[in-house]
């Protein structure tokens, strides 16, 4: 469209004053700025595509003083400035309201919402029902900033995600109103499963533990679950990923269910009644003294492990002198060692978060 100097017919005010002219367009609609005083001089017509705008328009030459920008000129708007016919004007900055797409599929749950406002493409993600996490990226130009946020509606389509009705934040408010306590073990299975969505991770949605199956286990071992009664009894536990850290390394242990534990157990119990193939062995580095001594102890309940016994996770129930009852003791094979981990399992919930969340690029993506 070549520049000219009139304005349509149909926009809905024209104002001036000495040197600036503001033009007020409907949306969708190409409008032109049109000269609207002696002082303001010959003026240009700019167009920008399916675009309501505002523009503060200044002449440019040797003895007129270089635009800025005016009290009247609505706020958000770019100081950028492009050359219209010896004018500067300003340029727009695209706005498009939130839109939320969500994924409910399988184990997966998830929304995603994308705003854009000026140079800024803000995102916001999470498990449905949560308030989730925001992102902004703030682009080289408001025409940057909109290929973004429309290649980034592109990207979730594909990948399934379907376009609902934008929820008010009134109701992001009221999550955060029934989210679990502080330092709760409910608290830390929401954490971590937003870690895993963060990942795009399959979140195993279990059943929680019954009564039954954890009394068994506690009848069979003769050993007080404590606190892992209801971790066990919380929907989604099983098979969580817990990062724990040894005095040689750190491994993504799997959090058992009490049947594995209960046969576990059983296994360990009978090697135990069997000859000792540890006669003679150097423990390297040497045992902890607030573990006991042995390689099998009934009070040691088996809770987890990583690689097919790689590693297994204990709660200490027969803890050596200086240890406390309930402490997370682990064993790792080759060179097989035991290690004290944490004091107790909200110590071990509270330090592998941060352990799983520094090696999620790894950890999570292996999983299935």
């Amino acid at each position: 469209m070549s520049p000219s100097v009139a304005a349509t017919s149909n926009s809905r005010a024209v104002g001036a004053c000495a040197g600036v002219c503001f033009v007020y367009g409907p949306p969708f609609h190409v409008v032109a700025m049109a000269g609207a005083s002696r002082a303001l001089g010959p003026t240009a017509l700019t167009w920008f595509h399916a675009e309501p705008f505002h523009a503060h328009v200044s002449p440019v030459g040797p003895d007129r003083p270089r635009p800025r920008r005016g009290r009247r000129c609505r706020r958000g708007w770019a100081r950028k400035t492009v050359a219209l016919e010896g004018h500067e004007a300003y340029e727009p900055l695209y706005r498009a309201p939130m839109r939320r797409f969500e994924l409910v599929e399988g184990s997966s749950s998830k929304f995603w919402e994308v705003s854009l406002e000026g140079t800024t493409v803000t995102v916001r993600f999470g498990r449905i029902g949560t308030e989730g996490q925001a992102k902004s990226k703030v682009l080289a130009s408001p025409a940057a900033a909109r290929a973004e946020h429309d290649k980034l509606v592109v990207e979730k389509t594909r990948k399934g995600y379907r376009e609902t009705a934008a929820k008010p934040r009134k109701a992001a408010a009221e999550a955060r109103s029934t989210a679990p306590a502080k330092g709760s073990i409910a608290e830390h299975l929401t954490r971590l499963r937003a870690l895993y969505e963060k990942h795009d991770a399959p979140w195993r949605a279990r059943k929680g533990a019954t009564d039954a199956a954890i009394d068994a286990l506690a009848k069979v071992t003769g050993i007080d679950v404590g606190p892992l009664r209801e971790l066990w009894k919380a929907e989604g536990s099983a098979g969580i990923v817990l990062g724990v850290k040894t005095a040689t390394s750190r491994y993504p242990v799997i959090f058992e269910s009490p049947q594995w534990a209960a046969k576990t157990w059983k296994f360990n119990r009978s090697m135990s009644k069997g000859a000792d193939p540890y006669v003679g062995y150097v423990e390297k580095p040497a045992r902890d003294p607030r573990i006991a001594s042995g390689w099998y102890n009934v009070g040691w309940l088996p809770i987890g492990d990583f690689g097919g016994g790689h590693v297994t996770l204990y709660y200490d129930a027969a803890p050596g002198p200086g240890g406390k009852r309930g402490q997370i003791i682990a064993y790792t094979h080759d060179p097989d060692a035991m290690h004290h981990v944490v004091d107790s399992l909200a110590d071990l919930l509270s330090s592998s978060l941060k352990i799983v969340a520094s090696r999620a690029d790894d950890w999570l993506a292996d999983l299935e």
